[in-house]
């Protein structure tokens, strides 16, 4: 289930609003009940004005194809257009004044009664209310709508309140949790946006309930933590992470305990409340408290076992399959090499300081990047490459060239390359890319460059089509020949025609083996000049040996003119007979200019 995004408003809430530093408040609260269930609470105070051009922009994207983004039933006005003279000479003088001062004699004397006047007049207070209320309405309907957390049988969602101010909208979503286990699943998806991903509940030494919150990755830098400082100063953000737990908190890591609640404050207002926060980035969320009632059976529960991770990443596709050496058939050949040398000068380092790291200047560093294409095997699709890496390199007088260090360069080396796409992106060919520290001076080559990259191909697809899908939540629709004892059901259908444009939506929900969480989705409108389409909101889901994976896919084209939209057709495609491979290459006399 996906809880960090709640929805595409909370989106709004969350990330665009914030991004644009106008967050009053934002809050989230975690509570473990002494009967074993759990809340998560989220509190968003936002700017009013801009979410509200947010949720029209979103209404013009759900229900207008106008890709000026004006309303149908705007007015035009007439008065905006300029007439030009055509008798104008091109060195002919105008006067700004003149031409003003004509202007206006043309209107004539204004009129500040005038009752064709187009100035926006104040609301009335009924007026006012009345907006209001629509407006709160506007966004409890989309919360509602769409619910994250609405085929899980383990969570409720709630919208508790949304309430309208002259300036600003606050809104109290809550998610409710059947069990612990089910909390502890979606740790990922409430703690991912603070830079958490990692929860384990289990009992001490003294029989104590104990949390500990963690990132699985490396924490956060000290230049992203002072980047992470200078927005929420701007913002003037305010904030409280907090946690409620059965019984009396005896120990925290964060600063404030009151009997059954442990938290942290945030006010970018005071710089002790931000140093606190710096503070807590760089160790882990631990909490201990008695369990009260809560029935201590079960533990150690860790996130990291059984989490459902969200949207499953394209380059997992093939995890079960074991990684074997490659045969033959395989090519490599370098396209293009790009070499950066990057040099602080003393002065500099000093004006830079808040960007400069170990890994050079704002994460750059010197290094020379070589990017490359693997041709596979004749018959084979390439869906995935990572891992590329340079195992030895020379240059023309046989000097040794360095791989550049994979700790520092890992988020740029691991996924070179994802596939699956499916279609158009059928391709036996796929581009990587390998970094290596700059050749020495006056190197005219790299003579020869060798390595080894992970890749994994298939053979064909095994496609599943569904004409003209209709929304019914009660039948549901075999797609064991795409993976056996797999259920496909369609929940919802929404689709627009107009002026030779077209689009739609297709919520879907897939139940079975792990294995459908790779299906791909896509849709073909017959006859259409072009269709797109991409999924949105997905997530899943798994107990008890099966997964639960729910979609909306969104497409949008264009007919030729004066057709009408022909028959849609839900597409649905999982790669068949899957190679995964260690392919070692050698690539030769690469110039460096």
């Amino acid at each position: 289930m996906k809880l960090s995004t709640l929805t595409r408003l909370a989106a709004v809430l969350l990330l665009v609003v914030a991004g644009a530093g106008c967050v009053k408040e934002y809050s989230v609260t975690v509570a473990i009940n002494e009967d074993g269930t759990a809340t998560v609470t989220n509190v968003a105070v936002v700017n009013r004005a801009l979410l509200e051009e947010q949720i029209r922009f979103m209404d013009a994207e759900e229900n207008d194809f106008d890709e000026d983004g004006f309303d149908d039933d705007e007015d035009f006005d007439e008065e905006l257009v300029v007439l030009v003279d055509d008798d104008l000479d091109e060195d002919d003088d105008l006067d700004e004044d003149e031409v003003e001062a004509e202007a206006e004699a043309d209107e004539g004397p204004r009129d500040e009664a005038d009752p064709d006047d187009d100035t926006e007049q104040p609301l009335t207070d009924e007026e006012q209310a009345k907006e209001d209320a629509e407006l709160a309405a506007k966004i409890r309907g989309m919360l509602e709508e769409e619910n994250p957390v609405e085929d899980a049988d383990d969570a409720e969602f709630n919208v508790d309140s949304v309430e309208v101010g002259e300036t600003t909208v606050r809104v109290v979503t809550t998610v409710k949790f059947k069990d612990l286990e089910a909390l502890v699943a979606s740790t990922g998806d409430i703690w991912r946006s603070f830079g958490y991903d990692r929860l384990v509940l289990d009992a001490d030494d003294n029989g104590k309930l104990r949390l500990t919150l963690s990132p699985v990755s490396s924490r956060a830098t000290a230049r992203e933590l002072e980047e992470m400082r200078s927005w929420l100063e701007a913002a003037g953000f305010e904030g409280i992470i907090k946690f409620v737990m059965p019984g009396t908190v005896l120990s925290s890591t964060l600063p404030e305990i009151e009997e059954s609640v442990t938290f942290i404050k945030i006010d970018a207002a005071e710089s002790e409340s931000l140093d606190a926060l710096e503070k807590l980035y760089s160790q882990d969320i631990v909490v201990t408290a008695e369990p009260g009632t809560l029935a201590m059976e079960g533990f150690p529960l860790d996130s990291g076992k059984v989490a459902a991770p969200g949207v499953p990443d394209p380059s997992d596709v093939a995890g079960d399959v074991p990684v074997v050496d490659a045969g033959p058939g395989y090519e490599a050949e370098a396209l293009t090499v790009t070499t950066t040398i990057i040099h602080v000068f003393p002065e500099g380092k000093n004006y830079l300081k808040h960007w400069v790291d170990g890994y050079g200047v704002r994460g750059n560093t010197s290094k020379c990047v070589v990017n490359a294409k693997l041709y596979a095997p004749e018959g084979r699709l390439i869906g995935e490459l990572t891992n590329a890496r340079v195992t030895r390199a020379v240059d023309e007088q046989d000097r040794e060239i360095k791989p550049l260090d994979l700790e520092s360069e890992s988020h740029r080396m691991m996924r070179s390359y994802r596939g699956f796409g499916g279609g158009d992106d059928d391709n036996n060919t796929a581009d990587f890319t390998l970094h290596l520290e700059p050749p020495a001076l006056g190197a005219e080559t790299i003579d020869v460059i060798e390595g080894e990259l992970i890749v994994t191909t298939f053979a064909r697809w095994k496609v599943h089509e569904v004409p003209e899908p209709k929304a019914d939540g009660e039948n549901d629709i075999d797609i064991g020949d795409l993976v056996p004892g797999a259920t496909l059901t369609i929940t919802g259908v929404r689709s627009k025609e107009r002026d030779g444009e077209f689009g739609g939506r297709i919520r879907v929900k897939i139940v079975g083996p792990s294995g459908v969480r790779y299906i791909k989705t896509d849709v073909r409108v017959e006859g259409a000049r072009y269709t797109h389409a991409y999924e949105s909101r997905s997530s899943w889901s798994e107990r008890d040996e099966t997964t639960t994976r729910t979609s909306t896919i969104r497409y949008d084209g264009s007919m030729e003119e004066d057709e009408k939209a022909g028959k849609v057709v839900l597409v649905l495609r999982i790669p068949d007979d899957l190679k995964r491979e260690r392919v070692k290459f050698t690539m030769e006399t690469v110039d460096l200019f």
